[in-house]
């Protein structure tokens, strides 16, 4: 990768899809499923384990954007 993009709306649509493709993984294959939760825990867990993870994923571009900025304004204080 030559160059970052620090775009908040293009990282905004990365989470989203991300977040998408996350819900329908774990919602359709029910990864390590042992018979004990019903449909409507598998829903609660795969909806909240993919908002976690849009959040993270939202949290780290935002320190992302924070350090390409300082970065640009001439201070580098990561080697």
């Amino acid at each position: 990768m030559y160059k970052l993009n620090p775009s908040l709306k293009h990282h905004l649509l990365i989470g989203v899809f991300i977040a998408i493709w996350g819900f329908l993984f774990t919602f359709l294959t029910r990864p390590f499923n042992d018979g004990t939760l019903s449909f409507n825990q598998w829903l609660s867990i795969s909806i909240g384990f993919n908002i976690i993870s849009f959040l993270s994923y939202i949290l780290l571009s935002l320190i992302q954007k924070k350090i390409y900025q300082k970065k640009i304004n001439g201070i580098f204080f990561l080697k």
